[in-house]
């Protein structure tokens, strides 16, 4: 394949919609939103189980749990779209409306608040498929403000913050020829909050592990299951608790669970990936139990409690 004719096979994946937004067309989103590509039962009863299952064995061990699905950014911004309705029994509603009670108040989609705020400011790049730091900052509120006040976090607020400008060419603005720019806000704190970065396996996507310790020793511990949306989160869950294991996972790992003991875990995914097709055509579920969380990020369990020196998230960050 020539290199203008990858250029044109890329700029395909992406539509232009109002104020110069781009939306991209991977991973079946499209036939998603639009309800097209819905959920089988059969499906629908894997996704349900597995997140059903997830939430009473952390219960019975008295594991608090939140479930956040992360609204794409076609549905809110709908309005921008060129020619593309947003049903309301795409993948994410169904598992939604699927689960029990309990569960279902475990978990957070914040379509509304995301609709709401965006009247305000802006949420999402124009030239990037991920929300940007106004959009995950709002999210990591609503996410704190869900956990039980016996946590007694002192969560990160706007006034720990300081607001920076830079230049953005985000990852649908690469794929078109010239490539698109825009401006963007960056949060950062103000104060640099110390930490200490004991572990990371320098993977780029699934399998990628770190582990967080600040000096909040006395606060909780929690484990995240995420994907890329979590990276902009990331930064202010770790100064809240006492020790932060990430991992880049769609899976609950009941091995690392058992090891870690957390007070708190947490299970972040894109609205897509709850109902898009792996490369061989073949829904994409969760599979719970199947691999083992060495077996899945390459890491063993007692790597993850080696000793390093304080340093900053910024300082730590600049190092990988």
């Amino acid at each position: 394949m020539t290199e203008l004719t990858r250029s044109q096979a890329l700029e395909k994946t992406i539509m232009r919609g109002q104020n110069d937004f781009l939306f991209f067309t991977d991973h079946e989103v499209i036939e998603q939103l639009s309800g097209a590509y819905a959920l089988s039962n059969e499906e629908l009863g894997v996704w349900t189980g597995a997140l059903n299952n997830r939430y009473v064995w952390c219960k019975e061990r008295g594991i608090e749990v939140r479930y956040l699905f992360v609204p794409e950014k076609h549905v809110v911004y709908s309005d921008y779209l060129p020619d593309v309705g947003i049903s309301e029994n795409r993948p994410v509603i169904q598992i939604l409306n699927g689960l029990p009670e309990p569960v279902r108040q475990a978990c957070l989609y914040p379509i509304e608040q995301l609709k709401e705020a965006r009247q305000t400011r802006d949420l999402f790049y124009k030239t990037d498929t991920h929300w940007n730091h106004w959009g995950s900052f709002l999210t990591y509120n609503l996410l704190m403000d869900s956990l039980p006040a016996r946590f007694n976090l002192r969560k990160v607020t706007l006034d720990d913050l300081k607001v920076t400008q830079r230049k953005t060419i985000g990852d649908l603005g690469v794929r078109l020829e010239p490539e698109e720019e825009e401006r963007s806000e960056v949060l950062s704190h103000a104060t640099e909050l110390p930490f200490k970065r004991i572990y990371d396996n320098s993977v780029f996507s699934r399998g990628n592990t770190s582990v967080f310790l600040s000096p909040r020793v006395d606060a909780p511990r929690v484990v995240v299951f995420r994907d890329s949306f979590f990276n902009d989160i990331l930064p202010h869950m770790i100064p809240v608790f006492s020790r932060t294991v990430a991992v880049s996972s769609l899976d609950m790992h009941y091995d690392l669970i058992e090891a870690e003991k957390p007070d708190l875990v947490v299970f972040e995914v894109i609205e897509r990936f709850v109902g898009n097709k792996d490369n061989s055509g073949n829904r994409v579920l969760p599979r719970d139990g199947a691999v083992a969380f060495a077996d899945f990020t390459g890491v063993a369990l007692d790597a993850l409690h080696p000793q390093k020196n304080w340093q900053t998230y910024e300082e730590s960050a600049a190092k990988q």
